[in-house]
Formats: structure tokens, C-alpha cells, sequence
């Protein structure tokens, strides 16, 4: 079975991006059909990306360019979310099956396989309950999150996702006309401040199939992180030993100096990343994010 696996990424975010195709290549135990679905990445960019896929043979690597005019005149009110982030929302007209898609600020630690046969029970999507949200939820404090009511609807909060890591089955979405036109209107993200985010969860609500936090580890605070789903009563499919995926969102980065403040997310994560990321640096001297710094 092809494990499918999609990244986006403009110029400015290319270089972690792939960091995080390496790690999940080098996890593998089957092969894997990687997409890159770039905004504005030019040759350049596009051949280095081909240069880490390269390294590890057996695997298929696919380009895709995200058109300007899908985003239109969108726009993102947070600087550490670039626009590019609503390309997710037309990854079915790039790519059908199965597919995972992964932000370019993680690091795959296990295979990813496992997700491509995952019973997700009729749902078209699959994701892990947000850490922030879960931890809201869990404490009953919700209702602190003001734009959460308008996201939600009625829905529990406790389903709502990151869109970091997400399951997609383009099977299931592709034939579904109105549903794809609702992701596709960018119009309805306006005014939120995950955007991307908050679009997902608004378009897919009742319709998301909950992963354990294992397939996308916030700072890879994997034991809190379900104990806080559990206590708000959320689902978590597909238990893994150990996180599969860390996921370092926000604005602070693993590549980053070291910071008491890195140190606080999750120092041992940091550190696993830091380490693959320096045989990355041994492998790609030129393509990683701490290249050409000093």
C-alpha cells in the first residue's frame, strides 16, 4: 500500500518543510508518494526539494503549484500563519485517495502507514483534538475562547482539530460538490484568527474522525495531551507507544536558539528535532533552516 503524504510551503517556509519530508522519508517502511504543493518555490526551490527525496529511493515525490488566483485577495491576520495555510482547503483538486497532509513544522518520528488503512468511520477527515482547545475543555474554561461558538455550532469543543496533521479522504470529499465548494470559499475564513484552522473545523464539524495525539504531538506533550482529551470526553483513534509526529506550532521553532522558553514547551522534543536536524544539515548543507546563518 502507497502511503500518501502531501507538505505546503512558499519560499520563506520551503527550507523546515523539508526537514520534515526527510524525516518522514527516512521513517518509512513502505513507499511513500509525497506531494509538494508549493506557492511561488520556483526551480530552485522545487530541485532541492528533489534532492532530499533523492536520497531515499523507492519513494515517488510530486510538484504542485498552488495558483494565486485560488487565494485570491485572502488574507492571514497572523504573521506566523502565512496565507499559503488555505492551500489546504483545495488539496482535493491536487490529490485523490488517502492522503496526510503534515505542516512543515514537525518532525515524523514513525512510520505513517498505519493511518492509510484507518477505519475513520464514514468521516472525510481525520485530525487530533487542538492542544489549546483540549486543554480549554478539560478545565471547562471554553468559554474563553470567544470565536469558538461560531466555529462549533453546537458541537462539542473537544472536536475541535489542529490543522497541523490531517487525514484527508479525497474519496469521500472529492464527488461532494457542496462540501468542496464550502472549503473552497475563502470568503467564510474571513475574521478568524487560526484561519486556515478555524475554516476546517467550521466546514468539517460532526464529520471529524478524532486521532490520538500521537499523529501530531504539540511539543510532543503526549501524556497531557490525552489526558486532557479524555477528561473533556474526546476520542482518540489509532494509539501509538510514542509520538509519530512532533508538531512544534506557534511562533517560538525548534531550529531556533535554545530558550528557556523552548525549553519549557518541550525540551526533549526540541532536542529530537534538533538532532535530526543535524544530520539533515550533514546530508543538505545548503537546504535546512539554520543554513547560511553564521
Amino acid at each position: 500500500m502507497i502511503t500518501r503524504i502531501a507538505f505546503l510551503a512558499d519560499r520563506g517556509f520551503l527550507p523546515p518543510t523539508l526537514v520534515a519530508l526527510a524525516s518522514a522519508l527516512a521513517a518509512a517502511g513502505s513507499p511513500v508518494e509525497a506531494h509538494l504543493v508549493g506557492w511561488d518555490l520556483g526551480a530552485e526551490g522545487r530541485a532541492g526539494a528533489d534532492r532530499v527525496a533523492a536520497r531515499w529511493p523507492g519513494h515517488r515525490l510530486v510538484h504542485h503549484d498552488l495558483p494565486r488566483d485560488w487565494i485570491g485577495a485572502a488574507k492571514s491576520p497572523k504573521r506566523t500563519i502565512t496565507v499559503t495555510a488555505l492551500g489546504k482547503l483545495f488539496l482535493p483538486r491536487l490529490i485523490g485517495g488517502r492522503v496526510l497532509y503534515i505542516d512543515g513544522d514537525a518532525l515524523v518520528r514513525s512510520d505513517l502507514a498505519p493511518l492509510m488503512s484507518l477505519d475513520m468511520g464514514g468521516r472525510p477527515l481525520g485530525g487530533v483534538p487542538d492542544w489549546v482547545v483540549a486543554r480549554r475543555a478539560a478545565q471547562g474554561r471554553t468559554d474563553r475562547i470567544a470565536h469558538l461558538p461560531r466555529v462549533m455550532g453546537e458541537a462539542s469543543a473537544i472536536g475541535y482539530v489542529n490543522s497541523g496533521v490531517l487525514l484527508y479522504d479525497m474519496d469521500a470529499i472529492r464527488p461532494d460538490a457542496k462540501l468542496t465548494a464550502r472549503m473552497e470559499d475563502l470568503s467564510g475564513a474571513a475574521g478568524y484568527p487560526t484561519v486556515d484552522q478555524d475554516r476546517i473545523n467550521e466546514v468539517f464539524r460532526g464529520r471529524i474522525a478524532a486521532l490520538d495525539p500521537a499523529w501530531n504531538a504539540s511539543w510532543g506533550r503526549l501524556s497531557a495531551h490525552r489526558r486532557n482529551i479524555d477528561r473533556a470526553g474526546g476520542d482518540r483513534l489509532l494509539p501509538q507507544r510514542r509520538a509519530a509526529i512532533l508538531h512544534f506550532h506557534g511562533p517560538e521553532k525548534p531550529w531556533g536558539p535554545l530558550s528557556s522558553k523552548l525549553a519549557g514547551k518541550g525540551l526533549r522534543a526540541t532536542l529530537a528535532y534538533r538532532a535530526f536536524l543535524a544530520r539533515f544539515e550533514r546530508w543538505f548543507p545548503d537546504l535546512g533552516p539554520r543554513a547560511g546563518r553564521g
